[in-house]
């Protein structure tokens, strides 16, 4: 529940918007993206997070929605995860967690090179992505063990020299993973990426008297944290949207109209996400939040509104 009210009101209220445009569009009204019926045929993937399954878009539909394979990543993931976490052991769950981290490189290879070749499958799927996606659970596992925390704490050097080894292999590797997708960056390139994004996590959080950590408290980094999420969904769409209005083209950032443009959208997208944090996004975090764990003493664990009490509550299981 509190996953809902942080996830799908500004989500579906982007859908929403989207809807509108069209049908304002086929109206006779604005159309500056030249937005047909196709458009419409969008908006049922979109409610069901089944979006990474479509491998090639129309500009509009791309324009307004293609940031999004993420967040249907990480919804279809929300759909396996809690069940294995429920009923593996902790053992069986790391040996599952570190299958799903070795195995998702052979899958990229294989959807990259033989089953979906020079397509974008190899990024989009839940299969392909899952490494990424199993290092922050099993870090998670591991945060909760006071050993491996221990562990952690007491090698500082060990954990610096990690990250200064992974960040050198990004750097020398650079070239291959920006731009079109290659077969580096579609095998270990992104599991090589999960890793250092780990081992940096793990540092900020081991070693808390560290510039390092330090630098992650900035408030303008917290600030941005709390708006990232409407930022993700409508950058992409406000600076398309910009250039195409005030420049009449495709972003380009190689002179000073083109950039001066850039700057704007950014500040309006600051702008945007700012106030939906505000007045939108935090009243239902808020919201999300009365939704508060409770442990039964058959050690499952539900959601429930504070200050409610179930039918099956006992007092030893208030927590």
């Amino acid at each position: 529940m509190r996953r809902v009210h942080r996830i799908l009101p500004i989500y579906y209220s982007w859908i929403l918007l989207y809807a509108v445009i069209v049908l304002v569009a086929l109206a006779g009204g604005p159309n500056p993206f030249s937005a047909s019926e196709r458009e419409l045929k969008q908006v049922l993937p979109q409610l069901l997070f089944l979006q990474n399954f479509q491998l090639s878009l129309y500009p509009f539909q791309q324009a307004w929605f293609v940031v999004t394979w993420s967040l249907a990543v990480e919804e279809q993931f929300y759909l396996f995860a809690p069940l294995v976490i429920r009923f593996l052991t902790t053992r069986n769950l790391v040996i599952a967690l570190l299958s799903a981290i070795a195995g998702a490189p052979l899958i990229r290879f294989l959807v990259f090179r033989y089953w979906f070749p020079s397509t974008l499958a190899a990024v989009y799927l839940l299969p392909c992505r899952a490494d990424a996606l199993a290092l922050g659970v099993l870090l998670a596992v591991g945060w909760r063990s006071q050993a491996f925390r221990a562990f952690a704490t007491r090698h500082r050097r060990l954990l610096q020299w990690t990250l200064f080894l992974l960040f050198a292999g990004v750097c020398c590797t650079l070239r291959w993973m920006v731009g079109p997708v290659t077969l580096l960056r579609a095998t270990i390139g992104y599991s090589w990426l999960a890793l250092l994004y780990v081992c940096l996590l793990l540092l900020a959080l081991s070693q808390t008297d560290t510039w390092l950590a330090g630098i992650f408290r900035w408030k303008t980094l917290r600030w941005l944290g709390t708006v990232s999420y409407c930022v993700y969904i409508i950058h992409l769409a406000i600076l398309l949207l910009s250039h195409q209005i005030i420049l009449h083209g495709a972003p380009e950032f190689y002179d000073l109209p083109g950039a001066g443009v850039t700057a704007l959208a950014t500040i309006l997208t600051l702008a945007l996400a700012a106030l939906s944090w505000r007045y939108f996004e935090r009243p239902l975090i808020r919201r999300g939040h009365t939704y508060a764990y409770e442990q039964e003493s058959s050690r499952r664990l539900f959601l429930k509104p504070s200050g409610e009490r179930s039918l099956t509550e006992t007092p030893e299981s208030n927590m």
